[in-house]
């Protein structure tokens, strides 16, 4: 939730890809400028100066302390990640890439081709010590006031090998243990039941792997349903699979809310009880499943 973010108060600004994104520049710009008004977190937009400059003077920024980055190219959803980072350069994406690589940025945000964050990541900063693929990691929510789940890779790997899904859950347990100050989370791979004989021959290959290691506190599988309950908060799969789970999970959110709403519209005493639980829906749907709200999601491991 956006109100448990610390404000940022010191220390280098966040590079931010103005040209991604389905919404075009004035998005990220006033993006940037809330940013800075709610949390005082310090950003550099990332595209065509002079057009950032226009909608950052329109939005009141003018003054502001956001940084502008002239960049001539950009990456768009349909080019080839790997292409595009040879052939463009001078993209956005690059650009804010290179400041983070040179010490004028802490972070990249982007909107843009997820597959291009990724290759351009690894080409211009390069992997941690140890890890052989990045991996995007979903926060989850659980039923009631409990915690988020953190499943990994949601998206970044199609295919993995039985040691990158123990990467994972290695950078999974730091990641969930920096966010929720918890020591040992929970960790679970995802597999379509939960003895020990299911799964891929990758994923019975991870689960020997993570059994054996004592510094996490691996729990075995957990299926597809289980991932909003409590039976595990780091939960571990390729991202095909992973990118697949997410989108099913958005869609069923909305069949739900769709449904709800048509079954409300049949009678007057529905109509009455909706109008009156309107408050409830709005927090549930709006504010806790809705995954438009609720931004985006870290790669971890560059």
């Amino acid at each position: 939730q956006g109100t448990n973010l610390p404000a940022h108060r010191s220390g280098l600004p966040v590079a931010v890809d103005a040209m991604a994104g389905d919404h075009g520049l004035s998005v990220q710009v006033e993006g940037a400028v809330l940013a800075y008004k709610e949390f005082g977190a310090r950003s550099t937009l990332v595209g065509p100066e002079h057009d950032i400059r226009t909608v950052l003077d329109a939005l009141g920024g003018k003054h502001l302390p956001i940084g502008v980055r002239h960049a001539s190219q950009v990456i768009s959803m349909s080019d080839s990640p790997a292409k595009a980072i040879r052939r463009k350069p001078d993209s956005s994406l690059c650009v804010a890439y290179n400041l983070v690589q040179f010490g004028d940025a802490s972070a990249v945000i982007s909107a843009g081709n997820s597959g291009a964050m990724m290759a351009a990541g690894r080409l211009i900063c390069g992997l941690l010590p140890g890890i052989e693929r990045p991996a995007i990691a979903t926060l989850i929510p659980v039923a009631g006031n409990g915690r988020p789940n953190v499943i990994l890779d949601t998206g970044a790997n199609v295919d993995c090998h039985a040691q990158n899904l123990v990467q994972f859950a290695v950078m999974g347990a730091i990641y969930y243990s920096s966010l929720f100050e918890t020591e040992q989370p929970k960790i679970a791979l995802l597999s379509n039941g939960t003895e020990s004989s299911k799964g891929t021959d990758v994923i019975r290959a991870a689960s020997m792997i993570l059994s054996q290691l004592d510094s996490l506190n691996y729990v075995g599988y957990v299926e597809g349903r289980d991932v909003t309950l409590n039976k595990a908060e780091v939960i571990v799969c390729d991202g095909f699979v992973g990118n697949v789970l997410l989108k099913s999970m958005e869609g069923c959110v909305r069949l739900i809310f769709e449904q709800l709403i048509h079954e409300g519209k049949k009678g007057l005493l529905r109509k009455r009880g909706m109008g009156l639980s309107k408050g409830a829906f709005r927090q549930v749907f709006a504010e806790k499943f809705d995954y438009t709200a609720h931004g985006g999601a870290p790669l971890l491991g560059l």
